[in-house]
């Protein structure tokens, strides 16, 4: 479309007073001229302008597109002009006109035209933003040598928050550029400014759309010829254009400018100086929670900051509280009185949660432990409004949430109803009601939560070993095996009794502290962690099982793992009974296993040959005889094994062949272990990074290794 068809060309001062207002929408980007990065943009712009005014000569910015605007003011209709394209050219008009009229001491008379003009321009994309176009005008500027100084720091009218508004900042930037012109060394201001307004040096066509048939939507096309909206404001577009009127629009408009940067700030990228991607992060979260409950949603491709979504969610005045108290809640999360980890690791408290989601949530099913986690703290202070027994009610959801396998998005709405049946000041109290609804939680830690609330109501004294036991990274809340064991007659790796057999009343809390704090003392010992000091001497127990190619560890009794197996238990229980030495209760079991050994082999351990108690006898030689350790054992964290047939080097002591049921295993007596990984494969090779060092032929201390055996065993 040529110029000539679009009619006179326009400047600034002639659409201030065609218009009743010039409003920069809130779709539209900050104000980027302003940044650091655009100084050659931004020079180039200025000089343009500036040296034209100086001049005196004419030059045109293009065309400017826009949509008109009817509004009321008072009871008087009003248009607006809305720039869709050409908004960062406006501003920086905007902006040289203000300084001048300001220099040329315009704007003291606040009645006067300059005021009244200049006072038409307003900025819409955020409200501090807005604020501070108009305090421009409205409030006295004296401007000194250092512009900058002047107004952020000396101007009582100016917030401290503001500072972290692009746009504002940008906008002084741009204004010490104009101080600094040479025009403004050429010229004085007023005669500037009588070229921009009289003579009409600057100029532009402008097109509003609607006379074409076009409007708003094609904006995303257009916006600064062709450069799209970040994300933040796509979605801040959507968000404001579907609460357009609701009366929580005000609320939003001014949180996310105020409180939620600065509840965000922490929590922005590396290097970055906005809040816009933890606010899309958390936006998305929220509105995924949101979404799934109300629909049951079990797809994982939904765009949960698509319009639909959001109008579907947030058309709906509480939701739309819901997010604002979200919000809000940041930093209340972070700082809650929850003196335990969330997952079990070093981290306590909330605050890893929060920082996952405002920098990692993607929207799928990812670390739902985090999601359901925050969620279920929010849902607490939203409904009780304080923090008072936030540190229990999250130490049971905790618990349940970790314990329970099905955790699908299609399981979400029960799980998080379930959550909410919870909340309570004492979530103790509600576990006890027999009529409480916990679906969607594994029954099995439903019952052990149920037991622990009761077992505290009746020792008051168990509370604290409760808590301690729950945050055990090895126990993850399942208590119910370690109290069965306490109250077991004798040590024992098969359970007469259930949970349900036993009475809270009847616990014996000072044996059950006794018993943990074995199990915690095993879990660490011998410099391991996770039981690998102890693990030697789980060999020869139920969970290890072996065939004709390998002798693994298998939980043949479906516990989640063997953290809680009655095996380690009952090896836990004698630990305890032997005043805690775990050393001495090692000496002990495996003494009793060599005399087993050479009962059931007529005195001659050499002619051993299940594999399982072969690698329990070379485990001792290992620990006992050799200086090496379990490491030395289990090479490179194998804690199962394979065999291959012997090499150059590596020999066994046995005299027998393996068997399994009866049966000769590969018709051979000299098998080496290896510690078997998902690429061993049988007839591979021996590697010595994956055999135990005391299948190393020719070891000295390897020499009479079972008479020292027997010696040793009998002492």
């Amino acid at each position: 479309m040529s110029s000539e068809s679009l009619g006179t060309p326009h400047t600034i001062w002639s659409l201030l007073k065609q218009y009743d207002r010039i409003e920069i929408p809130i779709i539209q980007r900050d104000y980027a001229q302003g940044r650091k990065s655009a100084k050659s943009i931004r020079d180039g712009i200025l000089n343009h302008i500036l040296e034209a005014v100086s001049d005196n000569r004419k030059v045109e910015l293009d065309f400017i597109y826009g949509v008109e605007r009817p509004y009321k003011l008072g009871d008087d209709e009003q248009i607006a002009f809305v720039p869709i394209d050409g908004q960062q050219r406006l501003t920086t008009l905007w902006l040289v006109h203000w300084y001048l009229a300001n220099k040329a001491g315009l704007l003291d008379n606040k009645e006067g035209e300059a005021v009244s003009l200049l006072g038409k321009f307003t900025y819409e994309t955020r409200p501090s933003s807005k604020r501070f176009i108009e305090c421009l005008c409205t409030e006295p500027v004296t401007l000194g040598p250092d512009l900058r100084e002047t107004i952020v720091e000396d101007a009582p009218w100016f917030d401290e928050a503001w500072k972290l508004d692009p746009s504002i900042m940008g906008a002084i930037t741009v204004l010490e550029a104009i101080a600094s012109h040479d025009a403004l060394k050429k010229h004085t201001p007023q005669e500037l400014l009588t070229n921009l307004t009289q003579n009409d040096c600057v100029t532009f066509y402008f097109l509003p759309l609607e006379k074409f048939g076009l409007g708003e939507e094609i904006y995303t096309r257009m916006n600064a010829r062709g450069k799209v909206l970040t994300d933040f404001e796509k979605v801040k577009s959507k968000l404001f254009k579907i609460i357009n009127e609701s009366p929580l629009k005000k609320v939003i408009a001014d949180k996310i400018e105020y409180k939620w940067v600065e509840n965000l700030w922490p929590y922005r990228p590396k290097g970055t100086y906005l809040t816009d991607t933890p606010f899309i992060k958390w936006l998305g979260y929220i509105t995924q929670i949101l979404y799934v409950v109300k629909n049951g949603n079990t797809k994982d491709d939904v765009d949960y900051t698509s319009e639909k979504v959001l109008s579907e969610i947030y058309s709906s005045e509480e939701n739309l509280r819901f997010l604002i108290h979200s919000l809000d809640s940041i930093p209340d999360l972070v700082d809650a009185p929850i003196d335990f980890s969330m997952e079990w690791d070093e981290n306590t408290g909330l605050a890893e949660p929060v920082r996952w989601i405002l920098n990692q949530f993607s929207g799928n099913n990812t670390d739902v432990m985090k999601q359901l986690g925050v969620m279920a703290a929010l849902i607490f202070l939203y409904e009780r409004k304080d923090t008072d027994g936030i540190g229990d009610f999250m130490r049971v959801v905790r618990n349940m949430i970790g314990n329970t396998a099905n955790k699908s998005l299609r399981e979400w709405p029960t799980l998080i109803g379930s959550i909410r049946n919870l909340v309570c000041p004492d979530v103790y109290a509600i576990l006890r009601q027999p009529d409480l609804s916990l679906k969607g939680f594994r029954q099995e830690q439903r019952d052990i939560e149920v037991f622990k609330a009761k077992l505290i109501d009746a020792q008051h004294d168990a509370y604290a070993l409760v808590c301690k036991m729950d945050d055990n990274p090895a126990l993850i809340g399942r208590l119910g095996n370690i109290i069965i064991e306490c109250q077991e007659s004798v040590p024992t790796d098969r359970f007469k009794l259930t949970l349900s057999d036993i009475a809270p009343d009847d616990v014996d809390i000072q044996r059950l502290k006794k018993l943990f704090e074995a199990y915690e003392s095993m879990r660490t010992f011998a410099s391991g962690n996770d039981f690998n000091g102890i693990w030697g001497d789980l060999l020869n127990t139920r969970l290890y099982k072996f065939n004709e190619f390998v002798c693994w560890y298998d939980d043949d009794d479906n516990y989640s793992d063997y953290n809680v197996h009655p095996v380690l238990l009952k090896l836990a229980r004698e630990i305890a009974d032997n005043n805690g030495d775990i050393d001495a209760t090692l000496v002990s079991r495996e003494k009793k296993f060599v005399k087993k050994m050479l009962a059931e082999y007529g005195g001659n351990l050499a002619t051993v040959s299940s594999p399982k108690h072969q690698l329990y006898l070379f485990y001792i030689m290992t620990v006992r005889f050799m200086d090496m350790t379990w490491q030395d054992f289990f090479m490179r964290y194998g804690f199962n094994f394979g065999w291959v047939n012997a090499e150059n080097g590596y020999t066994t002591p046995f005299d027998n062949p393996l068997t399994v049921n009866g049966e000769t295993v590969n018709g051979t007596r000299n098998i080496i272990y290896q510690t078997y990984k998902t690429r061993f494969v049988e007839g591979y090779g021996v590697g010595y990074r994956r055999t135990p060092r005391v299948l190393v032929a020719n070891q000295p201390k390897r020499r009479n290794i079972f008479r020292k055996l027997t010696e040793w065993a009998e002492s």
